[in-house]
């Protein structure tokens, strides 16, 4: 763990947070909820020792616990914390959380993370001012023969790293790169524009890095020596050179992972928030399972769209891809059922997909 390598390294005033039984398996949605509970908790803290006097304060956090730190950040505002560290941020009900919801960069002065399992149990987006993506991210070298679970391995090895770091005279440096999407289609060659991870990286970084690590601790390879090599290297979608198919520029504008990648939940849904928060604007989430869903739960949410669209049940109509649906006359106080709302909600669900095929067509969709 972190705290016995601190301790060897200097004289620090270290508080570790235990919150196992407030997170225990196997219902994930409850250790979610916790998460802003447990925040508030350590915010009340944190401001304590601000009111002492002191406010040069780290916070590390760990797949949850990363999540954790967004919330002590909001607790203690408008003071601002110096640092916060998230180890492989946990994915699960938050992919498209609001800022005040997740770990992102207003939440500190500096925000480092480590990506080491991401979209499996963490986050494949940019948390911070600087993310590093230890050997590509989602799979780490050495999990697949350590007869552990490889997906469990590789999350729990962002503390494993950092934790080596905090005393390492090797190092964890990694060497810079556009985006995730540029790694993918192979423009991330090894460089020179290098930076360390962990512990001892530079405030102020900002950006993207990959690093490479050993199989087995210990882990740190240290700093790549060699020349820089061109800006582009072949990879599955790019065998032609500079000049790209405008569909691969697509992708990459669509899929660079900056830090507002998806700040905003433009399509609530049961699955994309945390089904016990208080403010959830789905009513019949406020402490009421789907299976409890009645008719006076139906009746509010359509209110709701209604009142969202100014009085009229349906967007304005736009030429999309998908199949254009009648209006529907919203039905009388009396006249509500099942039938009308799950033939209402088809509808919006078709809507939406048609809105985000619009947004995001590509040249190839409309070649004849």
């Amino acid at each position: 763990t972190c705290l016995p390598e601190y301790l060897a390294r200097a004289n620090y005033n270290l508080f570790y947070v235990d919150w196992s039984d407030l997170a225990h398996g196997p219902c994930y949605p409850s250790a979610v909820h916790n998460t802003r509970h447990v925040g508030k908790c350590i915010g009340q803290l944190v401001q304590r020792i601000i009111d002492a006097g002191t406010d040069n304060i780290h916070l590390v956090g760990f797949s949850l616990g990363a999540q954790v730190t967004n919330y002590v950040s909001t607790t203690v505002r408008p003071f601002r914390l110096k640092r916060i560290t998230g180890l492989d941020p946990a994915m699960p009900l938050f992919i498209t959380a609001a800022a005040d919801d997740k770990l992102d960069p207003s939440d500190a002065e500096f925000v480092d993370v480590i990506h080491t399992n991401a979209l499996v149990q963490g986050k494949i987006e940019r948390c911070g001012h600087v993310d590093f993506y230890v050997n590509g991210g989602i799979l780490q070298p050495g999990c697949w023969s350590s007869g552990q679970n490889p997906m469990a391995c590789s999350h729990h090895r962002a503390p494993d790293y950092y934790a080596e770091s905090i005393r390492s005279l090797t190092g964890f440096w990694g060497w810079s790169c556009q985006s995730y999407v540029y790694y993918l289609l192979g423009f991330c060659p090894q460089n020179n524009l290098q930076v360390v991870a962990g512990e001892d990286c530079p405030s102020g970084t900002e950006g993207m890095f990959l690093i490479t690590t050993n199989p087995a601790s210990p882990f740190a390879i240290g700093r790549w020596a060699g020349f820089s090599l061109p800006q582009k290297k072949d990879s599955v979608l790019h065998k032609h050179g500079l000049n790209r198919d405008p569909f691969i520029s697509d992708i990459d504008q669509w899929g660079k992972l900056d830090s507002s990648f998806n700040n905003v939940d433009h399509f609530p849904t049961p699955y994309s928030q945390d089904p016990n928060q208080d403010n959830d604007e789905w009513p019949y989430f406020n402490h009421i399972g789907t299976n409890e869903l009645t008719k006076e739960h139906i009746r509010t949410i359509l209110e709701q769209d209604k009142s969202r669209l100014g009085g009229d049940r349906l967007p304005p109509a736009t030429s999309t891809l998908a199949t254009t649906i009648a209006t529907l006359a919203p039905p009388s106080d009396n006249d509500i059922d099942d039938a009308f709302y799950l033939q209402d909600l088809r509808r919006r669900l078709q809507q939406k997909e048609a809105s985000v095929m619009q947004r995001y067509t590509m040249p190839m969709f409309n070649a004849h």
